[in-house]
């Protein structure tokens, strides 16, 4: 799937508000751009988090996208 206007390959940095819900939405929306890139463009986010303590936090961020990512 094509989306209109959206840049689908690159190395994207990002470094959100500290927000529960803000980084949650982030991540699916990361992860439909990923889903949507074809598989030979070249396409990564490297994202800016707090090391929460919390872990449903940590669990909500990795449960948003079944892509790899490293923490």
């Amino acid at each position: 799937m094509r989306r209109p206007g959206v840049v689908l390959q690159g190395c994207y940095e990002a470094n959100p508000p500290f927000v529960p819900t803000v980084i949650h939405r982030m991540a699916k929306h990361m992860d439909g751009l990923l889903a949507a890139a074809p598989p030979d463009s070249p396409l990564c986010f490297i994202v800016v988090i707090p090391a929460w303590s919390e872990e449903r936090n940590q669990r909500a961020v990795q449960a948003a996208s079944k892509r790899p990512w490293q923490m």
